[in-house]
């Protein structure tokens, strides 16, 4: 974290630029984790026996000191948010006070898996198309919150053949809330992109706006996926079948994952020209296509996209 040297840890407690992190009930046993924004201990919660994870949110020493507590009380009400998640892919959020010395903390749960960072190379692409179904499942169910995580990367992703959990929801927040509603969009974007980059060979990355919500770009981001899989397993069998059989899994692909604002049936053609696939019916399907994506662009993406799908809390100051 930016202005501290790091933290010890001794006999149960640890020490950061000399304030003492003492929890009741809470043994500390190493430093697991440091972040723009706090530090991350292991530990262990010895009345209930079990392992733990406590994140400690010292003041930014970029900061102007009067913004600190302000950050503290966010840092707080965030994790509020976060605790009444309950979801097999979200670590989940056990307690959260403020030391003596009036930093927060946050008690939560510790998943002992590593960070989808150091482990990526060595992920198949079944894991990896696991690994983004969990992820989008995990975002799904914060967004319904009204919940963002703002800090999507392979250092918040726990993984584990084929599990993974996310971590450290919410403290992203503490930038501002439209200005994390906005890094959260990207960042679903690009985490998608790092991850399975195999997805460009079928789908190229969608143009999304600006204006458009956060959580849209979430579904956008999974029903390609769901399209590119597909199309990667008739890739594999395109050799075998005939011209209306492989007219009729396109047409299933297309009509499958196509919505009233994301265009799949110009890259599906695309992928077609690329693979030199040409016959009467793969002819007539891309006239279709051709037709369905001209009436698809003459809609203007609104302000409110995928807002009567899901209804969420609107933008509001932090």
């Amino acid at each position: 974290m930016q202005g501290y040297d790091g933290a010890a840890v001794a006999g149960g407690r640890a020490q950061v630029d000399g304030v003492s992190i003492d929890i009741d009930g809470i043994v500390l046993e190493r430093l697991v984790g440091t972040g723009a924004n706090g530090f991350v201990f292991a530990g262990r919660d010895i009345r209930l026996d079990r392992p733990v994870a406590v994140k400690i949110w010292p003041p930014r020493k970029d900061r102007a000191p009067h913004d600190g507590d302000a950050r503290s009380e966010q840092a707080l009400a965030e994790a509020a948010k976060v605790a009444r998640i309950k979801h097999e892919h979200i670590a989940s959020v056990y307690s959260a006070d403020f030391l003596p010395s009036g930093w927060p903390y946050v008690v939560m749960e510790f998943v002992d898996d590593p960070p989808l960072r150091e482990v990526i190379d060595e992920l198949s692409l079944l894991d990896r198309l696991s690994t983004c179904r969990d992820v989008y499942r995990a975002l799904d169910t914060a967004e319904r919150e009204g919940i963002y995580h703002g800090d999507l990367h392979g250092g918040n992703v726990l993984v584990r053949w084929f599990h993974a959990t996310v971590i450290d929801f919410g403290t992203s927040l503490l930038a501002g809330h439209e200005h994390s509603l906005r890094r959260h969009a990207r960042l679903v974007h690009s985490f998608v992109h790092q991850l399975l980059p195999e997805l460009e060979n079928y789908l190229p990355r969608l143009d999304i706006p600006g204006i458009v919500r956060p959580e849209y770009v979430t579904y956008v981001e999974d029903v390609r996926i769901g399209a590119a899989e597909a199309l990667m397993q008739l890739d594999g069998e395109l050799d075998q079948l005939s011209g209306p059989d492989t007219a009729q899994r396109l047409k299933y692909v297309a009509d499958q994952y196509s919505t009233a604002l994301i265009d799949l049936t110009t890259p599906i053609t695309a992928w077609l020209d690329a693979r030199g696939v040409e016959d009467r019916p793969i002819a007539e399907f891309r006239a279709r296509s051709e037709s369905e994506t001209a009436k698809r662009r003459s809609r203007p993406w609104p302000t409110t996209v995928g807002m009567k799908l899901r209804p969420v809390p609107p933008f509001v100051d932090a």
